[in-house]
């Protein structure tokens, strides 16, 4: 694009000087490359919120922790995406990254597709981000009272409190949903997570591993934030929407397919997966992807219920675990996934032998 774009590798104090001798190996021919290291060691939370203040010195910075793999178009959106965005004061950053396994209900994900290339979701991101020089300040000045513990509350998911204090993801989340912010996600990802050993990583693992974009767009379609044809997720990553065959707003009803919720009581409707004593109004099946789709059209099942919060009911409901693990792992047959189990096992229990 002959854009000069400058690159910084900044290295926490391990201890060792192996990585900064690869950092001076690397070739960098599109602007200045920097090597920034520490003479005491920060801590991961430390030394990426120092990360993110270099925002100070740019308009914007891509940030990438060292297991993330990137889409050779990554700049391309990047560009495009700070430029329709950077004045907003309701987006929080700018994802790479597309989410499809939701790390709070241990199940997959999927973002309903609409007429843009992109989403909108209330949830920080870690994966490869896009921080601009307006947006990371007012975090920045949030964090410098909100450093605490994460506060106990009904929009923020418990999983969250249970995170190391480590973390500066979780404060970022929570940043978004006590002020209402949202993070720009594309549908076709622009980065991966390679998942390796790090501090807060005792396991290698392909969960994170997304498809990503291998080619080029000339340009992407972003929405506007707010557009009524926008696509929206809270924090649970459940959607933020009305239903318009049954005429309820967006505003009396809360979704809770995933089923990890605590019931908020402010709101008439509520769509979910517990089995709870409120009179149900209809039932869904998990038969569309994404679940809300179900519900939107009115795809009848047994999975999913459309609760009427004001009103108790005694309801007798059958066990949906099997329809929603075929749902979940896209596994037809049980004897397959049996033999899988048990061939893990034995090839465990030969491992152990020949040691």
């Amino acid at each position: 694009m002959g854009d000069t774009v400058d690159l910084i590798i900044s290295i926490d104090n391990s201890g060792t000087n192996i990585v900064e001798m690869y950092a001076n190996t690397v070739v960098w021919e599109y602007g200045e490359k920097i090597i920034r290291t520490f003479p005491e060691r920060q801590g991961l939370r430390n030394h990426i919120l120092q990360c993110g203040d270099y925002t100070e010195d740019y308009s914007a910075i891509a940030v990438f922790e060292d297991d993330i793999f990137v889409s050779p178009d990554f700049y391309n959106y990047m560009k495009q995406a700070v430029g329709f965005y950077k004045d907003d004061e309701s987006i929080a950053g700018i994802s790479l990254y597309n989410h499809m396994f939701c790390e709070n209900c241990q199940r997959p994900f999927l973002a309903q597709k609409g007429n843009f290339d992109n989403y909108f979701l209330k949830y920080a991101q870690s994966w490869g981000q896009i921080w601009m020089t307006k947006q990371w300040r007012q975090f920045r000045q949030w964090y410098k009272n909100n450093d605490g513990d994460i506060i106990s509350s009904d929009k923020i998911p418990e999983y969250l409190r249970r995170w190391p204090n480590t973390s500066w993801l979780k404060y970022h989340i929570e940043y978004c949903i006590l002020e209402n912010k949202y993070f720009v996600y594309p549908y076709d990802s622009l980065s991966t997570n390679f998942v390796e050993l790090g501090q807060h990583c005792k396991i290698p693992s392909s969960v994170y591993q997304v498809p990503m974009l291998y080619g080029h767009k000339e340009r992407y379609n972003f929405c506007r934030f707010g557009a009524e044809d926008g696509v929206y997720y809270d924090a649970f990553f459940e959607r933020e929407i009305g239903i318009d065959r049954l005429k309820i707003s967006k505003d009396d009803v809360i979704f809770d397919i995933n089923g990890v919720r605590k019931i908020d009581s402010q709101k008439r409707y509520l769509v979910s997966s517990q089995q709870l004593g409120y009179k149900i109004l209809e039932q869904y099946g998990y038969k569309l992807r994404p679940a809300e789709m179900n519900v939107l059209l009115g795809i009848s099942g047994k999975s999913i219920y459309l609760y009427d919060t004001k009103e108790r009911a005694e309801n007798k409901f059958c066990d949906t675990t099997l329809e929603q693990w075929y749902y979940d792992t896209k596994v037809e047959s049980l004897r397959y996934a049996g033999g899988m189990v048990l061939k893990m096992i034995k090839n465990k229990l030969k491992e152990k032998i020949m040691r």
